[in-house]
């Protein structure tokens, strides 16, 4: 029995074609991923934002932030607030963005900081009405993580609300430093800025 051989014209119109297929297989293939592919980065490169209502209660809260990658910040914060005494936080931000899109959409924070606590240790008297409270502070490096959602509206994008979570931990002082204060502390974030 005589074995079926393709003409040899056919063998080489194959050959011929391969490559031309392969570059528009290629071609497509690449436009198809586009939509996977990491969109480029619009809209403002620095932030600078606050929190509107502390003020009205004698306290801030405020930070800038600078895009540094499609999916990575830099922020330096600061806020002075009480719980159960007054915290003084100064904060260095590192900032990623999983959906690289920097400044935009989903932030997940780690800092480094410097904090001041002070906090009431009672009460010194001389006499009925000559009554002054005592206070104690102190300094320690601090350490924070943070989830945040900030939103860019408008058409040039330049007005961000953001919203958060987390938690800081000051790293130094003694026990009795830490009596009627809390080491652990939650922290959240509202705030609305300006990109630039």
């Amino acid at each position: 029995m005589k074995r079926f051989q393709p003409p040899i014209v056919a063998v080489f119109a194959i050959l011929l074609t391969l490559p031309a297929s392969v570059k528009v297989l290629s071609a497509q293939s690449l436009t198809e991923n586009t939509v996977f592919q990491p969109t480029s980065t619009t809209g403002p490169s620095n932030i600078i934002s606050a929190n509107p209502f502390l003020p009205l209660f004698g306290y801030f809260s405020g930070e800038y932030e600078h895009r540094l990658k499609a999916n990575l910040a830099f922020a330096i914060s600061g806020s002075y607030i009480k719980f159960d005494a007054r915290y003084t936080n100064l904060d260095a931000k590192i900032r990623l963005y999983p959906n690289d899109k920097a400044l935009e959409g989903l932030g997940i924070s780690a800092s480094i900081g410097f904090a001041r606590i002070q906090k009431n240790s009672g009460s010194f008297c001389e006499g009925v009405e000559a009554c002054q409270e005592l206070k104690q502070s102190f300094n320690t490096p601090s350490f924070a993580i943070g989830l945040d959602y900030q939103i860019l509206l408008g058409k040039s994008r330049s007005t961000a609300i953001t919203f958060g979570v987390g938690a800081r931990r000051y790293l130094r002082g003694s026990r009795e430093d830490y009596i009627d204060v809390e080491r652990v502390v939650p922290t959240g974030r509202l705030s609305i800025g300006y990109g630039f």
